[in-house]
């Protein structure tokens, strides 16, 4: 998504604050000036700023320079993560080659991004935790098993269980620039046959059955999948992970897996976040 950045020098920022909150705009950034004043920088959509934040800095004399397009990548260069961290055991995320050849872990090349799913959160290290012991339970049969990773992100987690050797992977999300993302990130990885569309939770997937279904989702959004009459047809048979869950949410997770048909087999925990593996055992009550 591109932005409009616009800026200003300002003198004294008094009522500039209670000036924004009228305009109900908040993307903004006021920082303090070595020689004195304050440097005012504004993010608007590409359409540039909207009439009622123009008139509340003309009123308050402050004249804005700028209005060129900045794409959100460029904004956040020099604010992502760059140094490796470790995603699973043995697994590692390294999002600017700082890791040698000679790394005896398994790299992947996760580029600094506005995605979700760059290793710095529980929830995606428990999920690919899973999948690692999912795929070793799984022996031979595991390059049978058709993936689904639903709000993919970067993409990582779907990236993991196509290096563990699973049948094909297809990933979506909402969001078309994490869906952009995560078709690159398994490209880069040679992954082949893969499929990333944008899709809304159980609408628009680019196929019709699974036998794994990775979700690293808030759990009310993990509730409204369980709750779909479309996954019984969708995971007749196989395993969910899911992850993003609020520990304190748990237990509403387990009661709408039983309700979906599904038996939680194991479990993680990390923070105040938990990871859960359930496997089809029957059909949905």
């Amino acid at each position: 998504m591109d932005h409009a950045v616009f800026t200003a020098v300002v003198a004294d920022p008094a009522g500039l604050e209670d000036a924004m909150d009228a305009a109900g705009f908040t993307a903004y950034s006021l920082a303090s000036r070595p020689g004195g004043g304050h440097d005012l920088t504004l993010y608007a959509a590409a359409a540039g700023l909207p009439e009622a934040v123009h008139r509340a800095l003309r009123d308050l004399g402050i004249a804005v320079q700028g209005g060129a397009l900045a794409s959100t990548a460029d904004l956040l260069r020099g604010h992502l993560p760059e140094d490796p961290i470790e995603l699973a055991p043995g697994w590692w995320i390294d999002p600017c080659g700082r890791l040698g050849a000679d790394h005896p872990g398994r790299i992947l090349r996760v580029p600094p991004g506005t995605a979700f799913g760059d290793g710095h959160h529980p929830s995606t290290r428990m999920a690919a935790r899973r999948l690692l012991e999912l795929a070793a339970r799984d022996g031979a049969a595991w390059a049978e098993r058709r993936v689904l990773d639903l709000g993919c992100g970067s993409g990582v987690l779907g990236l993991v269980a196509a290096l563990l050797g699973s049948g094909p992977v297809d990933l979506t999300d909402i969001d078309p620039e994490a869906v952009a993302a995560a078709d690159a990130l398994l490209t880069a990885h040679e992954v082949r046959g893969h499929r990333a569309v944008v899709a809304d939770l159980l609408t628009g997937l680019p196929g019709q059955r699974y036998e794994v279904l990775i979700a690293n989702l808030y759990a009310d959004l993990v509730v409204e999948i369980l709750a779909d009459p479309r996954l019984t047809d969708l995971v007749p048979s196989g395993h969910l992970v899911l992850s993003g869950i609020a520990s304190a949410k748990r237990a509403m997770i387990e009661n709408a897996l039983d309700r979906a048909g599904f038996t939680c087999l194991s479990s993680d925990e990390e923070a105040w976040w938990c990871c859960l593996v359930a496997e089809r055992t029957r059909t949905a009550v």
